[in-house]
């Protein structure tokens, strides 16, 4: 494969481990080339997702979700509340292993800054300072509860998780 530009690659195309691959050139000319690249199709994240809600009228709180089991291990790298249409909402999240099912209250993970919308669509955060726990073990439960909503007819929190 060698002196093959990586942009007339098939998609297919499978690297050998002693493979050179360009990754970039300098206004010289000059080549940096990568010692090996290690590629996958199966992603290495995976996302929990509650909704509340019927889309029709703003949920009572509140309200606590079915739970959702983890199938891998790995660290909560982001989490996304939304809301349709705008408004005001508080999710707290429960998390716990297998052999203390179901989560409840005590086990929350978002204790002191719990993932909120305020006059808002959608919020993301990726520095999750409000969780006490980002760790994930497969297997681990989680239930999601619905503390307050306003205005907002379909509320939804996700957790995007990293496999470790």
């Amino acid at each position: 494969m060698a002196n093959t530009k990586l942009s007339q690659l098939p998609a297919a195309t499978a690297l050998a481990a002693t493979d050179l691959v360009p990754i970039a050139q300098d206004a010289g000319g000059g080549t940096y080339t990568s010692k090996k690249i290690t590629a996958s199709l199966v992603s290495n994240k995976y996302v929990i997702k509650f909704v509340f809600g019927d889309g029709v009228n703003v949920p009572t709180s509140p309200i606590t979700t079915n739970s959702a089991q983890c199938p891998q291990s790995g660290k909560i790298t982001k989490c996304t509340i939304t809301a349709l249409p705008s408004g005001s909402a508080i999710v707290d999240v429960w998390q716990c292993a297998l052999a203390n099912f179901p989560p409840t209250v005590a086990n929350t993970i978002t204790p002191s800054t719990k993932p909120t919308l305020s006059a808002q669509s959608i919020v993301t955060d990726t520095v999750l300072s409000g969780f006490t726990s980002t760790s994930v073990t497969a297997g681990d439960f989680f239930i999601a509860n619905l503390v307050s909503a306003s205005t907002s007819t379909r509320v939804s929190v996700q957790l995007e998780i990293t496999v470790s």
